[in-house]
């Protein structure tokens, strides 16, 4: 049931992460726009958390399985670890992205108070 809730709860922050970051793009507001992206981001990442976590629970009972099981354990913990990096392959270089869009937020909002202030 935690698992089903913690889904709901990732679906809607990015749902809710997406609708913001369209408001932004259409009423021109950068900062509705970027806090939308890290938001619907942030969900995706907690998504792919809960799928982590739930493939190291799998690996836990593959283990408890191969006491008995004809299936040599490294093949199980290779196929995880394969699992593991396909389930995180994307998820850096998009985190990456956003965070430079983070960063040219800020600078652009920094080089407005300086502008404003030197006038």
């Amino acid at each position: 049931m935690e698992d089903l809730k913690n889904k709901a709860e990732n679906l809607k922050d990015k749902v809710e992460g997406e609708v913001q970051e369209a408001y932004g793009k259409i009423t021109d507001n950068k900062t509705d726009e970027v806090a939308g992206s890290v938001k619907s981001t942030a969900a995706d990442v907690k998504d792919e958390a809960d799928n982590l976590l739930d493939k190291a629970k799998d690996l836990f009972e593959d283990v408890k399985e191969s006491v008995t099981s004809d299936r040599p354990i490294k093949e199980k913990l290779e196929d995880v670890l394969e699992d593991v990096k396909e389930a995180s392959g994307g998820l850096g270089e998009n985190l990456k992205d956003k965070a430079e869009d983070l960063k040219d937020f800020a600078e652009d909002k920094l080089n407005d108070l300086k502008d404003r202030f030197n006038k």
